[in-house]
C-alpha cells in the first residue's frame, strides 16, 4: 500500500479512442506525517490493444511542480524531486500534467501503474510500493453532457430537476436525500429527472453514473457526472410575544417568522398557521406557547415562549360606562281622507353619541411588565324607529301611508392619551356605535287598498378611534391590544371584534375576538377557519364556518384566526343562544 494517495483526471472526460488526451496525476498526503519521496514512476501501457493506452508514447509533454524533474523510457515516466524541500510531501499535495497523449483506436479499460519509492517517520527506509489507476477509453461516438439543475438552491423538503443528454449507455442517478436510504435508480440517457424531497444540509451531491458495454470486453466502461444542490435548512428566525405579561384572561399577540418551513403549529390549541404570521391568544393563566415549524416531510423545529398572567393587573375600581342618548321614534302619519292614501310616517330621530370620550389610560406601552388595566364601556345612542304610515281613508281604495326611515345610530369618538411617567398596563375597551333605527311600518289600507311600504333602517353608528401618542411607534404598541374593527350593528349576547393584521404578501389576516359569550351555543362566520383554541369544535361549510364552544367556555373569551383575504370584507356573524339567533355586522371597505 502506498504512503501517498493517487488519482488520475482525464481530459476530455471521458477519453475517446483515437483522440488526444491530457492526464493530470493528483498526489496527496491524507496522513499526519510528512512523506519523503525518492521517485514516482507512472507507467502508461503502450500498444494497439484495448488494454493499452497509446500505440506511440513519444511526444508526451509534462508540466511539473517547482523542484521536480521527469525522465521517460517508452511509456514509463519517472518523477524525481530535485531538492530536499520538493521531496517532502505534506497535506498540500502535488499535481503532474501529461499532455498530448495520442490514444490508440481500441475502446477499453486501461490500468495505469504507479510505483512509489518513499519513506515516512513511521517507515524510515525508502522502498517501492505500487498502486493501479483505471482509465476508460470510450468509443469515438460516445458523448455525455455535464449534469445541470433547474435550480441550484432549494428549501428543505423541496425537489430539484436535473438535466443531461447522452448517447446510448446505461445511466443511473445516485444521491442521499437526507431521509431514508441512499437513492440509486435507473434513468434514461436524457433528462429531466425530478429528485425526491431533499433534506440533507448544506447540500446534496448527485452522481450520474454511466456505463457502456464494449464487445469483447469483460467489464463495461464507466464515467460519471456530479452536481451539488444546496439545501436551505429549516429555521425559526423569530418568535415574539407582546406583551409578555397580561392580566388574567388578558389578550397577547404572538408573532413569528421562519425560513424554509412548509407549515407551522402553535400549541396549546389547534392553531395550524402559516410559516410567517401572527396570532392573538387569550391567556387565562401563565402559559407556555410552543411554535413548531415543519418542513415538507413533517420534520419539526420548535421554540417556546412564556406569557405570564399576573393577578395583580386588575381592572380599575372605577368602571366607566357612558352611553349616548337614543333617538325618539317618528310620529305616525295622519289618516287619509275618504278613499285617499294615508299620510307618510314621520322620520325617526337619530341617536346621539355620548360626546368625545377621552381615555387617559396610564401606561399604554404594552412592553411593560406590570401595571393596571382600565375597562371602559361606551356606545353611541341607538337611532329612533321611523314613524308608522297613516291608515288609508275609510272608503274603498284608500292605500296605507308609507312608513318613515329610521334614525341614524350615534357615533362614538374615542381619544387615547398618554400619561407621562405612569406604570405600564394593558387597555381593554368595549365600545360600539349606536344601532340603526328601524324603519316605520306602512299604514293599513282600506280594502282593496294595499298596506303602505315600510321605511328603511337608518345608518348605523360608527366608532372613531383617535390616538394621541407621543410617537408613531408608541402609538402602534398601544393600539396593538385594541380591536381594529368593531361591529357596526349588533344585538348579540357576546362581544365580538375583528383584529386585522396585514401580511407581507399584502393579504389581510382576520382574527375574531370573542368575549362574554358563556351562554352561546354556536357561532357561524362566513370565512374559512385557519386556527381555533382548544375545546372549540369547527365545521367547515361551503361558504362559512360553524364554531361550537366547549362544555365549559373560557370566561376570558377566545380568538379565532381565518384564512387570509385580499380585501376587507363585510361580515355578518350569527350567534345562537337560548334557541334564538342574533347577528353582529362588520362593515367592509
Amino acid at each position: 500500500m502506498t504512503l501517498l494517495s493517487y488519482a488520475m483526471l482525464p481530459s476530455p472526460d471521458p477519453l475517446q479512442a483515437g483522440g488526444t488526451a491530457t492526464l493530470t496525476l493528483i498526489v496527496s498526503n491524507s496522513g499526519r506525517q510528512v512523506v519523503t519521496v525518492a521517485s514516482i514512476a507512472v507507467t502508461l501501457p503502450v500498444g494497439t490493444n484495448a488494454k493499452d493506452l497509446t500505440a506511440d508514447a513519444s511526444g508526451i509533454q509534462s508540466q511539473l511542480p517547482p523542484g521536480w524533474n521527469v525522465s521517460q523510457s517508452g511509456g514509463e515516466l519517472t518523477l524525481r524531486p530535485a531538492t530536499p524541500e520538493a521531496a517532502r510531501v505534506a497535506g498540500g499535495g502535488l499535481s503532474f500534467v501529461f499532455a498530448r497523449i495520442r490514444l490508440n483506436n481500441q475502446p477499453g479499460t486501461v490500468a495505469v501503474a504507479i510505483t512509489e519509492t518513499a519513506s515516512s517517520p513511521a517507515q524510515p527506509a525508502p522502498q517501492p510500493r505500487t498502486a493501479t489507476l483505471a482509465l476508460y477509453k470510450f468509443p469515438p461516438q460516445f458523448q455525455v453532457s455535464e449534469l445541470s439543475a433547474g435550480a441550484l438552491v432549494v428549501d428543505a423538503g423541496g425537489t430539484a430537476t436535473l438535466l443531461w443528454t447522452g448517447t446510448t449507455g446505461t445511466y443511473r442517478m445516485q444521491y442521499s436525500p437526507g431521509n431514508g436510504p441512499r437513492v440509486d435508480v435507473p434513468v434514461g440517457n436524457t433528462g429531466p429527472y425530478t429528485t425526491q424531497p431533499l433534506f440533507r444540509t448544506p447540500n446534496v451531491v448527485f452522481t450520474l453514473a454511466v456505463s457502456v458495454t464494449v464487445p469483447g470486453q469483460d467489464q463495461p466502461l464507466v464515467t460519471q457526472r456530479q452536481l451539488a444542490v444546496d439545501v436551505r435548512a429549516l429555521t425559526i428566525d423569530r418568535f415574539d410575544i407582546l406583551p409578555p405579561v397580561v392580566p388574567v384572561n388578558g389578550v397577547a399577540k404572538l408573532t413569528w417568522r421562519t425560513s424554509n418551513a412548509a407549515s407551522a403549529i402553535i400549541q396549546p390549541g389547534s392553531h395550524r398557521v402559516a410559516p410567517n404570521g401572527s396570532l392573538y391568544v387569550v391567556v387565562a393563566g401563565t402559559q407556555v406557547f410552543t411554535l413548531m415549524a415543519l418542513d415538507g416531510a413533517g420534520n419539526p423545529v420548535t421554540e417556546q415562549k412564556t406569557i405570564t398572567a399576573d393577578p395583580s393587573m386588575t381592572v380599575n375600581a372605577e368602571r366607566w360606562i357612558s352611553d349616548g342618548r337614543d333617538g325618539l321614534p317618528g310620529q305616525t302619519g295622519a289618516a287619509g281622507a275618504p278613499g285617499a292614501p294615508g299620510g307618510t310616517g314621520g322620520p325617526g330621530q337619530g341617536g346621539t353619541g355620548p360626546g368625545v370620550i377621552v381615555l387617559a389610560v396610564p401606561g399604554l406601552d404594552l412592553t411593560g411588565m406590570n401595571g393596571r388595566v382600565r375597562l371602559a364601556s361606551s356606545r353611541g345612542g341607538h337611532g329612533g324607529p321611523g314613524g308608522q304610515g297613516g291608515p288609508g281613508g275609510p272608503k274603498r281604495g284608500g292605500y296605507g301611508g308609507h312608513g318613515a326611515d329610521g334614525g341614524s345610530g350615534g357615533t362614538l369618538t374615542v381619544h387615547f392619551t398618554h400619561v407621562p411617567g405612569s406604570l405600564p398596563g394593558q387597555l381593554i375597551v368595549d365600545v360600539s356605535g349606536g344601532k340603526a333605527g328601524d324603519g316605520g311600518p306602512g299604514g293599513g289600507g282600506t280594502p282593496p287598498g294595499d298596506r303602505g311600504d315600510p321605511g328603511r333602517p337608518g345608518p348605523a353608528g360608527v366608532v372613531r378611534i383617535v390616538d394621541e401618542g407621543q410617537s408613531a411607534a408608541e402609538a402602534g404598541r398601544r393600539m396593538a391590544a385594541v380591536p381594529r374593527r368593531i361591529a357596526a350593528r349588533s344585538d348579540t349576547l357576546g362581544g365580538y371584534a375583528l383584529l386585522e393584521e396585514p401580511g407581507d404578501d399584502g393579504m389581510l389576516m382576520l382574527t375574531l375576538s370573542v368575549s362574554g359569550a358563556a351562554d352561546v351555543e354556536s357561532l357561524v362566520v362566513p370565512l374559512p377557519l385557519l386556527s381555533r383554541p382548544d375545546g372549540w369544535m369547527a365545521v367547515q361549510g361551503d361558504d362559512s364556518t360553524t364554531l361550537t364552544p366547549p362544555a365549559v367556555p373560557c370566561a376570558g373569551g377566545a380568538t379565532f384566526t381565518f384564512m387570509p383575504v385580499a380585501a376587507r370584507p363585510a361580515i355578518t356573524l350569527f350567534e345562537t343562544a337560548g334557541g334564538q339567533t342574533r347577528t353582529a355586522f362588520f362593515s367592509g371597505g
